[in-house]
């Protein structure tokens, strides 16, 4: 039986620009999912831009957009199993067709310029370690202060 969170906002990273507002719908394969997750169709969402930032960060290098869910809503507990990061990506899942809006472009190159790192000594995107660690030393409980300086 699936669990689902409280109704609350919940966030997409995309190098993709779809405007200020998107109705995305639950896929399958996505593009930085990995083989041992579940086949489940989905649109994968965190609680915060850190949260994301934790689950995608080294593998995004250009300008990322921020979207948020248009409306509070429900989303599926991930659990350990499926995800193996998710006590600190926080992931989540929508299962249904579910609107969003942009609010806000990052720039990635910032984003590691502020964080002591150069383009030419960013680790690979399955290192993602290195990034959860500098997520939860510069986004205490979630706080953006250091991604004001990045946005584009």
């Amino acid at each position: 039986m699936n669990k689902f969170h409280k109704p609350q906002y919940w966030y997409h990273l995309t190098e993709m620009n779809w405007g200020d507002e998107v109705s995305l719908y639950p896929r399958k394969h996505g593009l930085h999912r990995q083989d041992t997750e579940p086949g489940i169709k989905r649109i994968c969402v965190a609680p915060s831009v850190p949260h994301c930032l934790v689950a995608l960060g080294l593998c995004l290098l250009g300008n990322v957009n921020v979207y948020r869910t248009k409306y509070k809503v429900q989303a599926r507990v991930v659990n350990k199993k499926e995800v193996s990061d998710v006590l600190d990506t926080q992931e989540a899942w929508l299962l249904n067709k579910t609107e969003f809006v942009k609010v806000r472009t990052i720039r990635m190159s910032k984003v590691f310029e502020i964080w002591g790192l150069s383009n030419r000594k960013v680790p690979n995107c399955s290192q993602g370690w290195v990034l959860m660690k500098l997520v939860k030393e510069m986004y205490p409980n979630g706080r953006y202060k250091y991604l004001k300086k990045a946005e584009g």
